[in-house]
This record gives C-alpha cells, sequence and structure tokens, in this order.
C-alpha cells in the first residue's frame, strides 16, 4: 500500500459485484470492472480509498456506504477483504 505523502495510505478495495448490478455500482463509483471473478456470475471493481489508518475495515464500508447511497442496499455486491490492499 502506498502513502500519499500527507500521513495517508492509498487502499486498493476490491468489490465482487453481481453481473446484473454492475453498471449501476460501475457508474455510481466511477470505475469500470478490471476483471472476470472466479464465478461468472460476479465482476470485480478495484475502487481506491485514501485513510489514515491501515487495516481499519469500518471506515472503508462506511465510506463505501456513503458513495453508493441507496444502491448499497437494493444490488448485491461485497468486499474481497482478502484481495483487498488496506
Amino acid at each position: 500500500m502506498k502513502a500519499n505523502g500527507y500521513g495517508r495510505f492509498i487502499q486498493k478495495i476490491v468489490i465482487k459485484v453481481a453481473v446484473t448490478d454492475l453498471d449501476a455500482i460501475s457508474q455510481k463509483l466511477g470505475i469500470s470492472a478490471e476483471e472476470d471473478t472466479d464465478t461468472p456470475l460476479t465482476r470485480k471493481l478495484i475502487w481506491t480509498h485514501v485513510s489514515r489508518q491501515r487495516g481499519n475495515d469500518e471506515d472503508i464500508v462506511f465510506d463505501l456506504l456513503i458513495e453508493l447511497g441507496d444502491l448499497a442496499y437494493k444490488t448485491e455486491w461485497h468486499v474481497d477483504w482478502a484481495a483487498s490492499e488496506y
């Protein structure tokens, strides 16, 4: 994980999204699918997040919920913590 030089870390968060919800979530976050995942029903998005602490998954989830807004509760997605750098 890189530091941005101002006491913050640039994190790469892997989000697995159902194919049916991919367009809505990728448009809302402003990112496109990186690659296929191990299942044909999901795709992977890489979301960049900046934080002051390493390993602070609560802030990541909170900020992601804010970014997604109503879509967070109407779509199928989850964070792949093992594949993420935080």
